[in-house]
């Protein structure tokens, strides 16, 4: 309730633009609790509604996009979705607090996951890193990205 009130959005939610659904995980869903973990724990892919999006949606590209995806706390019905719908593009990221691309193993038929949380250091990481932000480009009906730095 308090992140809806924040952000106007549920934790978690679908954007669809033109031939392409963004399905926005909540990976950190588990033991929300501002007295004793605040940030949440991984909780893995919402299969339910991975899978409802790709029946809902024949034929779109998907794009995940969550905190970040720990592959190895995932389980076999995300990796067997990701394998099996080619529908699903990439994945995009932001825990590891770089801006690097990370092609995950034949085991989840190397989906790229675009990290871009570069941009969210303390002050005193600033002065070291550049900020910036990732572009997204939908034209010509691939995907790429890059990132901008500031």
């Amino acid at each position: 309730q308090t992140w809806q009130s924040i952000t106007g959005r549920p934790r978690e939610y679908v954007i669809i633009y033109g031939d392409w659904v963004f399905v926005m995980l909540d990976t950190f869903a588990g033991q929300l609790d501002p007295t004793v973990n605040h940030d949440g724990c991984y909780t893995g892919i919402n299969t339910r509604l991975l899978s409802q999006v790709l029946e809902d949606h024949p034929g779109k590209k998907i794009v995940l996009c969550a905190h970040d995806l720990y592959i190895g706390r995932e389980s076999e019905e995300a990796r067997t979705l990701v394998l099996e719908n080619r529908s699903i593009v990439c994945a995009f990221a932001g825990h590891t607090h770089r801006d690097n691309t990370l092609i995950l193993p034949d085991s989840w038929r190397n989906l790229p996951v675009f990290y871009c949380g570069d941009f969210s250091y303390s002050e005193s990481r600033q002065k070291e890193k550049n900020w910036g932000w990732r572009t997204l480009d939908l034209s010509r009906n691939a995907i790429s990205t890059e990132y901008v730095h500031l």
